[in-house]
């Protein structure tokens, strides 16, 4: 292949050098430690996404099936995230932007936030319920893994069972009608099932390193050329 919330995670840092040694407690006693949401400071998650609606389960003629490729970029131990989900058939492009700010021993909702149509070139200020969650957890979490915390905070719960995707070992949690596969607190997995969606996607395509900082704002890489030309360009696993 050729080359796509919150929560605050530990890190090992890689794939930019830093550190082969996660973070322990000690690290960080009498001082307040750098937020890290997720366990990779870096990088970005490629996946398709094959969505099945079916409006009449005895009617295979009112059975559809699409392709919605989606990546997923963050930066910042994940204090920065952007997910684009492309729908060719439908001519849909989006691009859901989050932002988390550290401020002194809080973490807090930052700008931009919301929701981005890149084909009509309109930007939604809309935050998911999740992130009412971050207050909840102080400096002292910061340094561990806790974005799943986070999402069972926010209604999820854990299944106790354990998959490998992309060969990595993933965690389940689950919600409802959606669940994720979480390693490090990046989702390597995306789920939704109801009476009528069935939309799946699992992690084709890892990369661990340096990514552009204008993914993460709302209009500062051109759409679709810059963007999609360097989504591509990474050198994925």
């Amino acid at each position: 292949m050729k080359k796509f919330m919150i929560l605050a995670c530990v890190g090992i840092l890689a794939a930019c050098g830093a550190s082969d040694a996660a973070p322990s407690e000690d690290d960080f006693i009498g001082k307040i430690p750098e937020a890290r949401l997720f366990g990779e400071e870096s990088g970005a998650i490629q996946m398709t996404m094959i969505v099945t609606v079916t409006l009449d389960p005895n009617d295979k003629e009112k059975t559809s099936k699409s392709a919605i490729t989606q990546y997923f970029v963050w930066d910042n131990w994940g204090k920065k995230t952007a997910k684009y989900q492309l729908d060719n058939q439908k001519n849909i492009a989006t691009k859901t932007l989050m932002r988390v700010v550290q401020s002194g021993t809080e973490l807090q909702m930052g700008e931009p936030s919301g929701l981005v149509d890149l084909t009509k070139g309109e930007f939604k200020d809309t935050v998911p319920r999740i992130y009412n969650e971050l207050s909840s957890f102080g400096p002292d979490t910061w340094y561990k893994n806790i974005y799943t915390d986070i999402l069972v905070a926010a209604g999820f719960e854990r299944t106790g069972e354990f998959h490998t995707v992309h060969n990595r070992e993933c965690e389940l949690v689950q919600v409802s009608v959606r669940r994720y596969c979480m390693w490090k607190g990046i989702p390597l997995s995306d789920e939704t099932y109801n009476a009528v969606t069935q939309a799946v996607g699992f992690a084709e395509g890892v990369y661990l390193g340096e990514v552009d900082a204008r993914h993460f704002e709302v209009g500062a890489l051109d759409w679709p050329t810059e963007a999609i030309a360097d989504l591509e360009g990474y050198a994925y696993e």
